[in-house]
């Protein structure tokens, strides 16, 4: 273990990565021979369109946070109803 300009203390082979010092990370077209072109990624993905998961999930979110925001407006309603008619009947019950 050496140490760099900071103090840490390094291994040489950072991340799992065992490149010997001096040598680029980026593969070259000569160490790329066995790879397949990434361009055609189109071939490799398993669906037409590969968010349309992520789309359904978010409408399905949107109609359940819909339902109960009005759930919501419908019990504040009628808790206020319920209220103004407490507060009527109370001045009701003393003209009587």
């Amino acid at each position: 273990m050496t140490s760099d300009a900071d103090g840490r203390g390094t291994t040489g082979a950072e991340g799992g990565i065992s490149k010997s010092a001096g040598t680029s990370l980026i593969t070259t077209a000569q160490d790329a021979q066995g790879l397949k072109p990434v361009a055609d990624f189109k071939t490799y993905m398993s669906r037409v369109d590969p968010l349309a998961p992520l789309v359904e999930e978010i409408e399905r979110d949107r109609i359940k946070k819909e339902r109960i925001a009005r759930i919501g407006r419908l019990s504040l309603a009628w808790f206020m109803v319920l209220l103004m008619i407490g507060w009527v009947s109370k001045y009701a019950y003393r003209l009587v």
